[in-house]
Parts: structure tokens; C-alpha cells; sequence
């Protein structure tokens, strides 16, 4: 029997847990679903500016700054 390797990927509304047994299958999977993780000294960052670009060039717009003030 072939050894077979699983990642599990659970998503609920905008959270994410990618579970896998390699840490090289979690960073594989977080690169197919374009997203960049950073560890930082308060905890960690997702982005996914590569899945945001490829959308709004696909839809042909183009990316703009915009200052919100608070209310």
C-alpha cells in the first residue's frame, strides 16, 4: 500500500487552519491558495496581495489608494 499524505484545510467565514504532518505541505498549500503568512512578534499576518492583483487585473480595475476618516 502506497503511503498517502493528507492536508486538511478548514475554512469558516474569514478564518482559515491549514493542518498537515510536513511543514513543507502547510507552506505548499498556503502558496496554491496564494496567501503569504509572516510571523511577526505579535502574532502572525495573511495576505493575499497576489490573489487580489490577479482578480482586479482580470476585472480590469485598478488599485487605488483611499483615505477613510473615522467617524
Amino acid at each position: 500500500m502506497q503511503d498517502r499524505k493528507y492536508v486538511v484545510v478548514l475554512l469558516y467565514v474569514d478564518d482559515i487552519l491549514i493542518m498537515a504532518e510536513q511543514s513543507s505541505d502547510r507552506k505548499w498549500t498556503t502558496s496554491v491558495l496564494g496567501m503569504t503568512i509572516v510571523k511577526s512578534s505579535i502574532g502572525y499576518m495573511i495576505c493575499m496581495k497576489s490573489y487580489i492583483d490577479d482578480t482586479l487585473e482580470l476585472y480590469g480595475k485598478i488599485l487605488k489608494e483611499y483615505t477613510v476618516p473615522v467617524t
